[in-house]
Protein backbone atom coordinates (compact mmCIF):
# COMPACT_ATOMS: atom_id res chain seq x y z
CA UNK A 1 0.00 0.00 0.00
CA UNK A 2 1.18 3.13 -0.84
CA UNK A 3 2.65 5.29 2.64
CA UNK A 4 0.62 8.72 2.39
CA UNK A 5 1.74 11.68 4.22
CA UNK A 6 -0.54 12.28 6.90
CA UNK A 7 -2.65 15.97 6.87
CA UNK A 8 -0.78 17.58 9.58
CA UNK A 9 2.71 16.45 8.03
CA UNK A 10 1.84 17.89 4.91
CA UNK A 11 0.93 21.14 5.99
CA UNK A 12 3.82 21.34 8.01
CA UNK A 13 5.74 20.57 4.62
CA UNK A 14 4.09 22.98 3.02
CA UNK A 15 3.65 25.22 5.36
CA UNK A 16 3.17 29.14 3.62
CA UNK A 17 6.42 30.53 4.88
CA UNK A 18 8.41 27.57 3.51
CA UNK A 19 9.62 27.72 0.24
CA UNK A 20 12.53 26.19 -1.73
CA UNK A 21 14.83 27.49 -4.35
CA UNK A 22 17.40 25.09 -6.18
CA UNK A 23 20.41 26.86 -7.70
CA UNK A 24 19.60 26.54 -11.65
CA UNK A 25 20.74 28.37 -15.11
CA UNK A 26 21.34 31.87 -14.39
CA UNK A 27 17.77 32.67 -14.67
CA UNK A 28 16.73 30.86 -12.27
CA UNK A 29 13.94 31.41 -10.07
CA UNK A 30 13.94 34.97 -7.95
CA UNK A 31 11.40 36.57 -6.10
CA UNK A 32 10.25 40.19 -5.11
CA UNK A 33 8.72 40.89 -2.35
CA UNK A 34 5.14 39.94 -3.05
CA UNK A 35 1.92 41.83 -3.38
CA UNK A 36 -0.96 40.70 -1.02
CA UNK A 37 -4.43 41.59 -1.94
CA UNK A 38 -7.35 40.26 1.11
CA UNK A 39 -10.93 40.03 -0.57
CA UNK A 40 -13.88 41.18 1.85
CA UNK A 41 -14.02 38.44 4.79
CA UNK A 42 -16.47 35.38 4.49
CA UNK A 43 -15.63 35.13 0.54
CA UNK A 44 -13.56 32.82 -1.42
CA UNK A 45 -11.49 33.54 -4.76
CA UNK A 46 -12.96 30.80 -7.46
CA UNK A 47 -11.07 32.60 -10.68
CA UNK A 48 -8.82 35.32 -11.36
CA UNK A 49 -6.78 36.67 -14.34
CA UNK A 50 -4.30 38.97 -14.73
CA UNK A 51 -5.12 41.41 -17.56
CA UNK A 52 -2.49 41.60 -20.56
CA UNK A 53 -0.34 44.25 -19.32
CA UNK A 54 -0.26 42.32 -15.97
CA UNK A 55 -0.90 45.74 -13.97
CA UNK A 56 -4.72 44.71 -12.90
CA UNK A 57 -6.44 41.30 -11.85
CA UNK A 58 -9.68 40.51 -12.19
CA UNK A 59 -10.96 38.19 -9.60
CA UNK A 60 -14.36 36.11 -8.89
CA UNK A 61 -15.65 36.10 -5.40
CA UNK A 62 -18.00 33.42 -4.02
CA UNK A 63 -19.90 34.33 -0.38
CA UNK A 64 -22.00 31.01 1.07
CA UNK A 65 -24.20 31.69 3.96
CA UNK A 66 -25.84 28.85 5.82
CA UNK A 67 -29.88 29.38 6.13
CA UNK A 68 -31.35 27.19 9.04
CA UNK A 69 -28.86 24.74 9.01
CA UNK A 70 -28.96 24.34 5.02
CA UNK A 71 -25.99 25.15 2.60
CA UNK A 72 -26.92 25.24 -1.02
CA UNK A 73 -26.21 27.33 -4.36
CA UNK A 74 -29.83 29.36 -2.84
CA UNK A 75 -27.67 30.90 -0.30
CA UNK A 76 -24.13 31.70 -2.76
CA UNK A 77 -23.74 35.07 -3.86
CA UNK A 78 -21.16 35.36 -6.83
CA UNK A 79 -19.73 38.50 -7.86
CA UNK A 80 -16.77 39.83 -10.02
CA UNK A 81 -14.05 42.80 -9.37
CA UNK A 82 -10.74 44.16 -10.57
CA UNK A 83 -7.96 45.11 -8.75
CA UNK A 84 -4.97 47.45 -9.25
CA UNK A 85 -1.57 46.16 -8.11
CA UNK A 86 0.52 48.56 -7.61
CA UNK A 87 -2.36 50.40 -5.66
CA UNK A 88 -3.74 46.95 -4.23
CA UNK A 89 -7.34 49.47 -4.34
CA UNK A 90 -10.03 48.64 -6.23
CA UNK A 91 -10.72 49.17 -10.15
CA UNK A 92 -14.33 47.97 -10.34
CA UNK A 93 -16.93 45.38 -9.43
CA UNK A 94 -18.48 43.16 -11.90
CA UNK A 95 -21.87 42.82 -11.64
CA UNK A 96 -23.75 39.72 -12.68
CA UNK A 97 -27.17 41.38 -12.74
CA UNK A 98 -28.78 41.79 -15.74
CA UNK A 99 -31.14 44.64 -16.61
CA UNK A 100 -34.60 44.79 -16.89
CA UNK A 101 -34.56 45.66 -20.84
CA UNK A 102 -32.17 41.94 -21.24
CA UNK A 103 -34.60 39.46 -19.09
CA UNK A 104 -34.22 40.65 -15.86
CA UNK A 105 -37.63 41.80 -15.27
CA UNK A 106 -38.27 38.25 -13.32
CA UNK A 107 -35.81 37.77 -10.26
CA UNK A 108 -33.16 35.81 -11.22
CA UNK A 109 -29.81 34.71 -8.84
CA UNK A 110 -26.56 33.77 -10.44
CA UNK A 111 -25.12 30.43 -9.87
CA UNK A 112 -22.57 30.24 -12.21
CA UNK A 113 -19.72 32.72 -12.47
CA UNK A 114 -17.07 31.69 -15.01
CA UNK A 115 -13.82 32.46 -15.33
CA UNK A 116 -13.20 36.33 -16.65
CA UNK A 117 -11.80 36.69 -19.91
CA UNK A 118 -9.86 40.29 -21.03
CA UNK A 119 -10.16 41.67 -24.58
CA UNK A 120 -6.80 41.71 -26.18
CA UNK A 121 -6.39 45.94 -25.32
CA UNK A 122 -7.23 45.18 -21.78
CA UNK A 123 -10.12 47.21 -21.99
CA UNK A 124 -13.07 45.28 -21.64
CA UNK A 125 -13.99 41.77 -19.47
CA UNK A 126 -16.25 39.12 -20.60
CA UNK A 127 -17.78 36.33 -18.75
CA UNK A 128 -20.38 33.58 -18.53
CA UNK A 129 -22.69 32.94 -16.40
CA UNK A 130 -26.06 30.61 -15.54
CA UNK A 131 -28.70 32.00 -13.31
CA UNK A 132 -31.93 30.72 -11.97
CA UNK A 133 -35.24 32.24 -11.27
CA UNK A 134 -36.11 32.85 -7.72
CA UNK A 135 -37.98 30.86 -6.27
CA UNK A 136 -36.38 27.86 -8.23
CA UNK A 137 -38.33 26.66 -11.05
CA UNK A 138 -35.58 24.44 -12.71
CA UNK A 139 -35.00 26.91 -15.14
CA UNK A 140 -31.63 27.83 -15.63
CA UNK A 141 -30.23 30.28 -18.65
CA UNK A 142 -27.29 30.60 -19.74
CA UNK A 143 -25.99 34.08 -20.15
CA UNK A 144 -22.94 36.09 -20.92
CA UNK A 145 -21.70 40.15 -19.86
CA UNK A 146 -19.33 42.48 -21.18
CA UNK A 147 -17.80 45.25 -18.57
CA UNK A 148 -16.11 48.04 -19.64
CA UNK A 149 -12.73 48.04 -16.95
CA UNK A 150 -12.53 51.50 -16.51
CA UNK A 151 -16.12 51.60 -14.03
CA UNK A 152 -17.64 48.49 -14.17
CA UNK A 153 -20.64 49.80 -16.48
CA UNK A 154 -21.93 46.73 -18.61
CA UNK A 155 -21.36 47.50 -22.43
CA UNK A 156 -23.63 44.48 -23.69
CA UNK A 157 -25.47 41.43 -21.84
CA UNK A 158 -27.03 38.39 -23.96
CA UNK A 159 -29.20 34.71 -22.93
CA UNK A 160 -27.66 32.28 -25.28
CA UNK A 161 -29.31 28.80 -24.16
CA UNK A 162 -32.12 27.88 -22.07
CA UNK A 163 -31.98 25.09 -19.34
CA UNK A 164 -28.54 24.73 -20.11
CA UNK A 165 -25.20 24.59 -18.58
CA UNK A 166 -21.89 25.13 -19.93
CA UNK A 167 -19.66 22.72 -19.92
CA UNK A 168 -15.70 24.35 -19.94
CA UNK A 169 -17.10 27.63 -18.57
CA UNK A 170 -14.80 30.21 -19.64
CA UNK A 171 -15.16 32.44 -22.81
CA UNK A 172 -12.46 33.91 -24.72
CA UNK A 173 -12.42 37.04 -26.93
CA UNK A 174 -10.93 36.57 -30.65
CA UNK A 175 -7.52 38.32 -31.75
CA UNK A 176 -9.56 41.09 -32.91
CA UNK A 177 -11.48 41.70 -29.83
CA UNK A 178 -15.18 41.33 -31.93
CA UNK A 179 -15.93 38.07 -31.36
CA UNK A 180 -16.72 35.62 -28.21
CA UNK A 181 -15.46 32.07 -28.24
CA UNK A 182 -17.14 29.33 -26.04
CA UNK A 183 -18.11 26.01 -25.70
CA UNK A 184 -21.55 26.16 -24.82
CA UNK A 185 -23.81 23.55 -25.98
CA UNK A 186 -23.97 23.46 -29.23
CA UNK A 187 -20.49 24.99 -29.33
CA UNK A 188 -20.68 28.69 -30.67
CA UNK A 189 -19.19 32.12 -31.82
CA UNK A 190 -21.24 35.00 -30.57
CA UNK A 191 -20.78 39.08 -31.98
CA UNK A 192 -19.62 40.57 -28.67
CA UNK A 193 -22.28 43.81 -29.25
CA UNK A 194 -25.35 42.10 -30.56
CA UNK A 195 -24.75 38.61 -28.86
CA UNK A 196 -25.56 36.70 -32.17
CA UNK A 197 -24.06 33.33 -32.93
CA UNK A 198 -21.84 33.39 -35.73
CA UNK A 199 -20.79 30.41 -36.25
CA UNK A 200 -22.06 26.38 -35.22
CA UNK A 201 -20.20 23.79 -36.98
CA UNK A 202 -22.49 21.02 -36.36
CA UNK A 203 -26.19 21.51 -35.20
CA UNK A 204 -26.47 17.63 -35.54
CA UNK A 205 -23.78 16.35 -33.11
CA UNK A 206 -25.73 17.44 -30.50
CA UNK A 207 -24.82 18.57 -27.23
CA UNK A 208 -20.88 18.20 -26.82
CA UNK A 209 -17.86 20.02 -25.30
CA UNK A 210 -15.61 21.80 -27.94
CA UNK A 211 -12.34 23.25 -28.16
CA UNK A 212 -12.13 25.87 -31.05
CA UNK A 213 -8.61 26.68 -32.80
CA UNK A 214 -9.35 29.96 -34.11
CA UNK A 215 -5.81 30.64 -36.62
CA UNK A 216 -7.06 27.02 -38.08
CA UNK A 217 -10.39 27.67 -38.31
CA UNK A 218 -11.42 24.23 -36.38
CA UNK A 219 -13.14 22.50 -33.86
CA UNK A 220 -12.53 19.59 -31.56
CA UNK A 221 -15.74 18.65 -30.32
CA UNK A 222 -17.06 15.44 -27.92
CA UNK A 223 -20.64 14.54 -26.98
CA UNK A 224 -21.97 15.01 -23.75
CA UNK A 225 -23.61 11.30 -24.47
CA UNK A 226 -21.32 9.16 -25.99
CA UNK A 227 -17.79 8.44 -27.00
CA UNK A 228 -17.66 10.38 -30.65
CA UNK A 229 -15.26 12.92 -30.62
CA UNK A 230 -14.50 15.03 -34.16
CA UNK A 231 -12.80 17.71 -35.42
CA UNK A 232 -15.00 19.69 -38.02
CA UNK A 233 -14.03 22.67 -40.44
CA UNK A 234 -15.88 25.67 -40.10
CA UNK A 235 -16.00 26.63 -43.54
CA UNK A 236 -16.97 23.45 -44.92
CA UNK A 237 -18.66 22.09 -41.99
CA UNK A 238 -17.28 18.43 -42.90
CA UNK A 239 -15.46 16.19 -40.32
CA UNK A 240 -11.57 15.90 -41.21
CA UNK A 241 -10.46 14.12 -38.36
CA UNK A 242 -12.14 11.10 -36.55
CA UNK A 243 -9.92 9.05 -33.99
CA UNK A 244 -10.88 5.85 -32.57
CA UNK A 245 -11.58 7.20 -29.02
CA UNK A 246 -13.58 5.27 -26.71
CA UNK A 247 -13.49 8.65 -23.98
CA UNK A 248 -12.48 11.89 -24.91
CA UNK A 249 -11.95 12.76 -21.12
CA UNK A 250 -9.98 16.22 -21.91
CA UNK A 251 -8.55 17.66 -25.39
CA UNK A 252 -7.27 21.35 -25.71
CA UNK A 253 -5.39 23.65 -29.02
CA UNK A 254 -2.52 24.86 -29.21
CA UNK A 255 -1.24 26.67 -32.32
CA UNK A 256 -1.52 23.74 -35.08
CA UNK A 257 -1.84 21.06 -32.82
CA UNK A 258 -4.02 19.10 -30.62
CA UNK A 259 -3.96 16.64 -28.16
CA UNK A 260 -6.53 14.31 -26.41
CA UNK A 261 -6.92 12.18 -23.82
CA UNK A 262 -8.25 9.23 -24.08
CA UNK A 263 -9.80 7.04 -21.90
CA UNK A 264 -10.33 2.90 -22.37
CA UNK A 265 -12.85 1.16 -20.07
CA UNK A 266 -11.28 -2.02 -18.43
CA UNK A 267 -12.71 -5.23 -20.56
CA UNK A 268 -12.51 -8.39 -18.67
CA UNK A 269 -9.76 -8.60 -17.14
CA UNK A 270 -8.00 -6.03 -19.19
CA UNK A 271 -6.98 -3.04 -16.85
CA UNK A 272 -8.54 0.62 -17.78
CA UNK A 273 -6.12 2.41 -20.46
CA UNK A 274 -4.62 6.10 -20.70
CA UNK A 275 -3.26 7.23 -23.81
CA UNK A 276 -2.41 11.00 -25.35
CA UNK A 277 -3.07 11.14 -29.26
CA UNK A 278 -1.46 14.01 -31.10
CA UNK A 279 -2.27 15.20 -34.17
CA UNK A 280 -1.24 18.50 -36.62
CA UNK A 281 -4.44 20.38 -37.41
CA UNK A 282 -2.84 22.26 -40.41
CA UNK A 283 -1.11 18.88 -41.56
CA UNK A 284 -3.91 17.07 -40.63
CA UNK A 285 -1.65 13.71 -39.38
CA UNK A 286 -1.10 12.41 -36.37
CA UNK A 287 2.21 12.75 -34.30
CA UNK A 288 3.50 10.67 -32.11
CA UNK A 289 2.49 10.09 -28.69
CA UNK A 290 4.36 10.15 -25.51
CA UNK A 291 5.35 6.39 -24.29
CA UNK A 292 3.37 5.57 -21.04
CA UNK A 293 4.30 2.37 -18.65
CA UNK A 294 1.02 0.24 -18.48
CA UNK A 295 -1.65 1.21 -16.10
CA UNK A 296 -1.07 4.86 -15.66
CA UNK A 297 -3.89 7.44 -14.90
CA UNK A 298 -3.50 10.54 -16.66
CA UNK A 299 -4.11 13.33 -14.85
CA UNK A 300 -3.58 16.48 -16.89
CA UNK A 301 -1.17 17.81 -19.65
CA UNK A 302 -0.31 20.95 -21.30
CA UNK A 303 1.28 22.54 -24.52
CA UNK A 304 4.58 24.20 -24.00
CA UNK A 305 3.61 27.91 -25.36
CA UNK A 306 7.02 28.28 -25.80
CA UNK A 307 8.51 25.32 -27.43
CA UNK A 308 7.31 22.05 -29.22
CA UNK A 309 6.79 20.16 -25.87
CA UNK A 310 3.80 18.70 -23.91
CA UNK A 311 3.80 18.63 -20.53
CA UNK A 312 1.98 15.72 -18.43
CA UNK A 313 1.41 14.01 -15.26
CA UNK A 314 0.20 10.41 -14.45
CA UNK A 315 0.68 7.99 -11.60
CA UNK A 316 0.02 4.50 -11.07
CA UNK A 317 0.49 1.66 -8.81
CA UNK A 318 3.32 -0.70 -8.88
CA UNK A 319 4.90 -3.68 -6.78
CA UNK A 320 6.53 -0.58 -4.06
CA UNK A 321 3.22 1.97 -3.37
CA UNK A 322 1.86 4.28 -5.61
CA UNK A 323 4.30 6.05 -7.82
CA UNK A 324 3.66 9.76 -9.72
CA UNK A 325 5.55 11.46 -12.39
CA UNK A 326 5.58 14.87 -14.64
CA UNK A 327 7.20 14.63 -17.96
CA UNK A 328 7.96 16.89 -20.67
CA UNK A 329 7.33 15.19 -24.13
CA UNK A 330 8.79 16.63 -27.50
CA UNK A 331 6.44 15.56 -29.91
CA UNK A 332 8.87 16.47 -32.90
CA UNK A 333 11.69 14.87 -31.77
CA UNK A 334 9.61 12.04 -30.78
CA UNK A 335 11.85 11.77 -27.19
CA UNK A 336 11.07 12.30 -23.63
CA UNK A 337 12.72 15.85 -22.32
CA UNK A 338 12.80 15.44 -19.22
CA UNK A 339 10.51 13.05 -16.43
CA UNK A 340 10.68 14.16 -12.78
CA UNK A 341 9.72 10.54 -11.05
CA UNK A 342 9.89 11.81 -7.36
CA UNK A 343 6.32 13.26 -7.50
CA UNK A 344 3.97 12.49 -3.50
CA UNK A 345 1.25 11.75 -5.42
CA UNK A 346 -0.22 12.71 -8.82
CA UNK A 347 -0.35 16.29 -9.64
CA UNK A 348 -2.96 18.25 -11.31
CA UNK A 349 -3.49 21.88 -12.93
CA UNK A 350 -0.50 21.89 -15.34
CA UNK A 351 0.38 25.36 -16.24
CA UNK A 352 3.63 26.78 -18.09
CA UNK A 353 4.21 29.99 -18.04
CA UNK A 354 4.05 31.87 -20.99
CA UNK A 355 7.80 32.05 -21.94
CA UNK A 356 8.02 28.34 -21.19
CA UNK A 357 10.76 28.57 -18.40
CA UNK A 358 8.39 27.33 -15.83
CA UNK A 359 5.59 24.96 -15.16
CA UNK A 360 3.75 24.79 -12.43
CA UNK A 361 1.11 22.22 -11.30
CA UNK A 362 -0.81 21.71 -8.19
CA UNK A 363 -0.48 18.82 -5.61
CA UNK A 364 -3.86 18.35 -3.03
CA UNK A 365 -3.33 17.93 0.66
CA UNK A 366 -6.68 16.18 1.45
CA UNK A 367 -9.28 14.54 -0.42
CA UNK A 368 -11.39 17.48 -1.24
CA UNK A 369 -10.57 20.38 -2.45
CA UNK A 370 -11.13 22.76 0.85
CA UNK A 371 -8.10 21.00 2.08
CA UNK A 372 -5.94 23.61 -0.27
CA UNK A 373 -3.05 22.44 -2.56
CA UNK A 374 0.75 22.62 -2.67
CA UNK A 375 2.17 24.36 -5.34
CA UNK A 376 5.05 23.25 -7.59
CA UNK A 377 7.11 24.75 -10.13
CA UNK A 378 9.27 22.90 -12.26
CA UNK A 379 12.14 24.57 -14.34
CA UNK A 380 13.38 23.41 -17.86
CA UNK A 381 14.92 20.61 -16.81
CA UNK A 382 12.33 19.43 -14.23
CA UNK A 383 14.05 20.02 -11.54
CA UNK A 384 11.64 21.52 -8.34
CA UNK A 385 12.57 25.33 -8.44
CA UNK A 386 9.69 26.48 -5.60
CA UNK A 387 7.35 24.84 -3.44
CA UNK A 388 4.48 26.82 -2.05
CA UNK A 389 1.53 26.08 -0.06
CA UNK A 390 -1.65 25.38 1.44
CA UNK A 391 -3.21 27.59 -1.56
CA UNK A 392 -6.54 27.64 -3.12
CA UNK A 393 -7.16 25.99 -6.88
CA UNK A 394 -7.35 29.43 -8.34
CA UNK A 395 -3.83 30.27 -9.65
CA UNK A 396 -2.46 32.61 -12.67
CA UNK A 397 0.64 33.62 -14.55
CA UNK A 398 0.55 36.89 -15.79
CA UNK A 399 0.99 37.27 -19.83
CA UNK A 400 4.65 38.34 -19.42
CA UNK A 401 6.22 35.32 -17.00
CA UNK A 402 6.60 37.84 -14.32
CA UNK A 403 4.05 37.41 -11.80
CA UNK A 404 2.49 34.09 -10.49
CA UNK A 405 -1.07 34.68 -8.71
CA UNK A 406 -2.12 32.32 -5.52
CA UNK A 407 -4.84 32.32 -2.87
CA UNK A 408 -3.84 31.15 0.98
CA UNK A 409 -6.41 30.58 3.20
CA UNK A 410 -7.94 33.26 6.12
CA UNK A 411 -10.21 32.84 9.04
CA UNK A 412 -13.14 34.38 8.41
CA UNK A 413 -15.57 35.86 10.79
CA UNK A 414 -17.49 32.38 11.99
CA UNK A 415 -14.01 30.79 12.26
CA UNK A 416 -13.97 28.86 9.17
CA UNK A 417 -11.15 28.79 6.98
CA UNK A 418 -11.69 30.33 3.53
CA UNK A 419 -9.37 31.30 0.59
CA UNK A 420 -9.63 34.59 0.21
CA UNK A 421 -5.94 36.52 0.45
CA UNK A 422 -4.49 36.65 -2.61
CA UNK A 423 -0.85 36.74 -2.86
CA UNK A 424 0.96 38.15 -6.00
CA UNK A 425 4.70 36.33 -6.94
CA UNK A 426 6.77 38.56 -8.36
CA UNK A 427 9.60 36.85 -9.97
CA UNK A 428 13.02 39.01 -11.38
CA UNK A 429 16.23 37.35 -12.67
Amino acid sequence: MKKRLTRGEKWLFASPLFFLVIAGAFWQWREKAPVELVMPDDSEVTSLEFSPDGKRLAVVLKRTTIVMGILSYLNTNLSGAVYDLKSRSLVCSLSPDFSAANGGRVPTMCIVFNAPAWSPDGNRIAASMVTSVIPPANKFVGRFKVWDVSDGRTQSEHSFQLNSFWPSGKLRFSSDGQTLIGGDIPASHFDVWTGKRLNQPDKSFGKSFSKWSEPLGLVASRRADAEDFRVVDLKTKRVIWKPPVKNAAQFDWYGDWLCVKDVIPSVGQCPVVNRLLLWNGRTRQPLPSPPLPAGVEIKSFSFNPAGKTLFYSYGQWTKTGYQAAVAAWDYHANRVVWRNENMPETLINLQPSPDGKWVMALDSLGNDSNSGYILYVFDGTGKILFKYGAIGYATRWSSDSKQLATVMSETDSSGKSVFNRIIIHRLGG
